[in-house]
């Protein structure tokens, strides 16, 4: 018997040899038929091991592999990514969450976006502006498909389905809006006059530079050189746009300016859009009062501010819409798009995207391309005088003013 009691102890031991190797644990328990089970027991976990044998678990539903999954995202991503990760799960929920995981199929995932495509977007609380309803776009269904493909990869579920399931197609055309210079200046006029001060200057220095949000919301004072008459960017979505210099124009530099007036004890660490908490303006005021402010915290988001100026601007478009107004007004000034690319701080997959979404087989560029590619005939009918002719040309194209980027 490989159970035993050690001399003076109450406490039963079990001893054995498994694998060629001595196997000596107490027990814990003062019950012989406990310590037989418990040495039983302990056997068949190293066969199992040995052997590799692993416990089933219990299936989860798909709501409690949400809260899983959450769960272990948050502290890992960015508070706004983990918003987003949230709302995504939220819609899943209504059509997932009562079933097990190992029950979503294929089937179910179409199903689920053909329905998604149908819905509309729900209006604002407070928004009393009628609207058309506007169905959900393709992407929006997208980022919620790669919620659910996050969730099943957790569990080893996604690879069955993987094979058959395509992302729909995306058109960029859509989703992408240019802004007039009429709905420009309805917006500049409604910024201007919003209780929120930063909203203004934060919006002239966003179309001035085609920055993106994040970009202008996260700038500091010491990122500005105003004797040099530029900018330079911190933290970026990309490893290309952190860092980059921007020249400033004209309203933007005008624009920092007077914002700067307002915080005289600015040092270089200090925010240039602080966190700030604003008292809504009384009957015989002109503007809103600080009631705190915070240069060491940046702007949180001007998500009310910028829906009420564009409510009373009649302008529907989003605060990125104007980072796609600058990138269209340079590429029809004609700037070349690996320095509108630089300037804006692309990756290299995205200056390959835009290249095939703003080149045109019209471009003059395209066609002096190909003019060189005519072949050795074309070289030989050349007549002595035609490179003058073509010198003259050049000299003439020289002349031309450049356009300008508006």
């Amino acid at each position: 018997m490989s159970v035993w009691r050690p001399k003076g102890s109450k406490i039963y031991w079990y001893d054995f040899v498994f694998d060629g190797r001595r196997i000596r644990e107490s027990t814990k328990t003062a019950s012989i038929t406990l310590a037989r089970q418990a040495e039983n027991a302990r056997k068949l976990e190293l066969a199992a091991g040995y052997n590799n044998i692993t416990k089933r678990g219990r299936i989860p539903l798909f709501s409690e592999a949400a809260v899983e999954y959450l769960t272990a995202k948050n502290g890992n991503i960015l508070d706004s990514s983990l918003r987003i990760e949230q709302r995504n799960v939220d819609h899943l929920l209504l059509t997932f969450g009562r079933m097990l995981i190992t029950e979503i199929n294929l089937e179910d995932i179409k199903a689920y976006r053909l329905k998604r495509l149908a819905e509309t977007c729900r209006r604002p609380k407070g928004n009393k502006v009628k609207k058309v309803p506007r169905l959900i776009r393709p992407r929006t269904v997208n980022m919620e498909v790669g919620t659910l493909r996050a969730i099943l990869i957790r569990h080893s579920l996604w690879e069955r389905i993987r094979k058959d399931l395509r992302m729909l197609r995306i058109n960029n055309e859509d989703v992408a809006h240019e802004i007039y210079l009429e709905e420009e200046r309805k917006l500049s006029d409604t910024c201007e006059a919003s209780t929120s001060r930063s909203l203004y200057p934060a919006f002239t220095l966003a179309f001035s530079t085609g920055m993106r949000f994040s970009e202008v919301r996260l700038l500091r004072w010491l990122n500005i050189d105003t004797e040099r008459g530029e900018l330079r960017v911190g933290k970026s979505k990309t490893f290309s746009g952190t860092g980059r210099g921007i020249p400033l124009n004209r309203r933007a530099a005008e624009a920092l300016r007077l914002w700067a007036l307002k915080f005289p004890d600015r040092i270089a660490t200090h925010y240039v859009f602080p966190t700030e908490r604003i008292r809504q303006p009384r009957r015989g005021e002109s503007e809103g009062v600080i009631v705190t402010s915070n240069p060491l915290k940046p702007m949180g988001s001007w998500k009310t501010a910028w829906s009420t100026a564009r409510r009373k601007a009649g302008v529907w478009v989003r605060f990125h819409d104007i980072r796609h107004t600058a990138v269209s007004r340079m590429v029809d000034g004609g700037i070349p798009l690996p320095t509108i690319g630089a300037l804006l701080g692309w990756s290299a997959g995205t200056l390959a995207n835009m290249m095939k979404r703003y080149a045109h087989a019209n471009d003059p560029a395209f066609k002096r391309a190909v003019s060189l590619l005519e072949g050795p005939e074309q070289d030989t009918a050349l007549k002595p005088e035609e490179p003058a002719n073509m010198a003259q040309a050049s000299e003439e194209v020289a002349g031309k003013p450049k356009p300008t980027v508006n």
